[in-house]
């Protein structure tokens, strides 16, 4: 965190999500509902998986990851409302006209990329 900056550990709220793909579309600037502990970062081996970003505080951590025919997220949202459930069904109509799957993302693993609790550094 930047200096001076609490970060309560779990996090547990509404947050935005960043990204341009596809399966993102119609949520804008809604926001998401998270509860979790740890946070991935953005590194080269695993940047062609992010889908979304979020910030909390000053900390940026990957909040959705895309590879092949897999997504996973970070937020819930099956407790996003409106917002999470067209989430949802975009991602199944996606996989459904293989729209998704159909963009295979970049091979490799996320060596030294681990995770590490919210608010904690790299360092």
């Amino acid at each position: 965190p930047a200096e001076g900056e609490t970060l309560r550990v779990p996090h547990m709220g509404w947050n935005g999500l960043r990204g341009t793909d596809p399966v993102l579309g119609g949520v804008g600037t809604s926001e998401v509902y998270f509860v979790h502990s740890f946070k991935a970062t953005v590194c080269e081996e695993n940047k062609d998986w992010v889908l979304s970003s979020t910030d909390y505080g000053s900390q940026s951590f990957i909040s959705s990851v895309k590879k092949g025919n897999v997504i996973a997220m970070q937020f819930h949202p099956e407790k996003s409302g409106t917002v999470g459930l067209n989430l949802i069904r975009r991602v199944l109509e996606g996989f459904e006209s293989s729209a998704i799957s159909g963009k295979d993302r970049k091979q490799g693993d996320a060596k030294g990329c681990g995770a590490m609790r919210c608010g904690a550094g790299r360092g």
